[in-house]
């Protein structure tokens, strides 16, 4: 479910996608993904993930408002290790769909298993 805001000469500036997870046959929504351009055509990526295994239930409004505070801030957020596939698959997607962006804000992935190919830290 993807939603369009802030219209910018006919294009949003800001997309998001919901994370969801599969357990057992039910597929939850368990976190949030945004991607902004800002007035100076940098793309910033934020995001938000509700911690599931201790019982918290997701949030849309709360997940939203985290989310855009983390975009928001000058230094880099570490993403968990459980969502930074979403957020590599969502940083491809930002490229697409801000092509004329100056630039992009770095993301940083915590340090993952060998097991995983993604680099530590990405150029969004």
């Amino acid at each position: 479910m993807v939603t369009k805001k802030k219209e910018q000469k006919g294009r949003a500036t800001t997309i998001h996608q919901y994370i969801k997870k599969r357990r057992n046959k039910n597929i939850t929504v368990v976190g949030i993904m945004v991607g902004n351009m800002d007035s100076e055509g940098v793309v910033r990526l934020g995001w938000s993930k509700t911690a599931i295994n201790k019982g918290d239930k997701f949030n849309r409004k709360y997940g939203w408002n985290l989310a855009t505070q983390r975009l928001a801030a000058k230094e880099t957020v570490p993403v968990p290790s459980s969502i930074e596939k979403d957020m590599c698959l969502f940083q491809s997607r930002c490229e697409r769909y801000f092509k004329d962006a100056k630039g992009f804000a770095k993301i940083s992935v915590q340090p993952i298993s060998s097991a995983s190919k993604v680099k530590t830290e990405l150029e969004v």
